[in-house]
């Protein structure tokens, strides 16, 4: 039983995958040294590429998770005792100082982090 089309030659079947990854990576060569011929290669980014926004986005969620925990907390100890509104409310409180909290010291670190990376100790950017 042969099945029709079949390669019944597999070394000339590795051979020719072989030769296209070849040429696959020569076509890889020439596209990147177009590119940086033409300047069309982007800049690398270092770690602080989002810089404040991404450090805005970690206090605000910083902020948003502690509040949310605070009032479910508050919530859950009021239905305990009865006084679902009053637990709410002071859960809102401890929340609300809570996250508050979590924002600062995630903004403190942010600030931290960013003077370390100032080289000549003056206090301004290198540039």
């Amino acid at each position: 039983m042969t099945c029709e089309g079949f390669p019944h030659n597999l070394a000339a079947m590795s051979d020719d995958h072989d030769r296209r990854l070849k040429s696959l990576d020569d076509l890889g060569a020439r596209l990147e040294e177009g590119r940086e011929k033409a300047g069309l290669n982007p800049a690398p980014q270092g770690p602080g590429a989002t810089g404040a926004a991404g450090r805005a986005l970690s206090a605000a969620i910083e902020f948003v998770v502690g509040t949310l925990v605070g009032a479910g907390l508050g919530y859950g100890i009021g239905i305990l005792i009865g006084q679902r509104e009053i637990g709410l409310v002071l859960g809102l409180f401890v929340g609300f100082a809570a996250g508050l909290r979590g924002m600062i010291r995630t903004m403190n670190r942010a600030d931290s982090t960013s003077e370390n990376e100032d080289t000549d100790g003056d206090g301004r950017d290198t540039d």
